[in-house]
């Protein structure tokens, strides 16, 4: 996402539409945390309405309900990362 702020992640968006990329893995916590701390599900959330990549989520899953329940919450996602 950034390694002070969410917000950092936005900048990178544009810099995308310059190559031809089609996926991006988004890790949703801020280098500053390291493994400390919760993720940032309103920041992904952004990242998913900024672009039109497949983007694949990244953070804290590391049980089905958990998984079940991130599916839920972001339909347009169908790529999943488990663990931390």
């Amino acid at each position: 996402m950034g390694d002070d702020t969410t917000e950092e992640i936005m900048d990178v968006f544009p810099v995308f539409k310059k190559y031809p990329s089609k996926n991006v893995a988004i890790h949703a916590h801020i280098g500053k945390q390291l493994y400390e701390g919760g993720v940032h599900l309103e920041a992904f959330q952004a990242c998913v309405d900024q672009t039109k990549l497949k983007l694949y989520y990244n953070g804290d899953i590391s049980q089905v309900p958990k998984f079940h329940e991130m599916q839920a919450r972001f339909p347009t996602v169908d790529h999943w990362m488990i663990g931390r």
